[in-house]
């Protein structure tokens, strides 16, 4: 059976059976409260966003260049395993990517902590920036560190970019 034939069969099959989801790619975002105090109420996020495979091959798709781009920041920086930046009872944002088969998870709390503009958020922990500037003292981190960060920051763009453009 050639893959177009397949691919049309298959596109069949979803049309009469609508609450059938392929496995494809997918990136679910999770926002993690930290420890909360016990006279506050807690705030849990997720959200996924699902690619599911086109039964013909066509155009270019704004999900497609989701995924594209996601690749792209995660090779841009040679991230290709798991990557873990959180402190104890701090909340933080995570990250569970699945592209080609393949899971991934990043989880951070640093964009959380540096909405405090005093901040920066570096290996050691949380550090304040007492005038210097976030820039140089984040230059002085491991190439690694970096490059997790930035390959983190991407995506949450990435994602953030296409939910305000599909949502209403």
């Amino acid at each position: 059976m050639s893959t177009v034939t397949r691919r049309a069969l298959l596109a069949f099959c979803l049309a009469l059976a609508p609450g059938v989801v392929l496995a494809g790619d997918s990136v679910v975002v999770r926002l993690l409260p930290g420890y909360p105090r016990s006279d506050q109420s807690a705030e849990l996020i997720r959200f996924r966003i699902e690619r599911v495979p086109a039964a013909i091959a066509g155009a270019v798709q704004p999900v497609d260049t989701l995924f594209d781009g996601i690749a792209d920041a995660l090779r841009e920086n040679d991230v290709s395993g798991d990557w873990q930046y959180v402190l104890p009872d701090a909340p933080y944002v995570e990250i569970t990517i699945t592209l080609d088969g393949k899971l991934q998870k990043l989880a951070s709390a640093h964009m959380l902590i540096e909405k405090n503009q005093r901040l920066a958020a570096t290996e050691q922990g949380s550090e304040s920036l007492g005038g210097r500037n976030r820039a140089d003292v984040l230059s002085r981190q491991s190439a690694r560190f970096r490059k997790n960060r930035a390959a983190f920051e991407r995506i949450m763009s990435l994602v953030s970019e296409r939910l305000r453009n599909r949502l209403p």
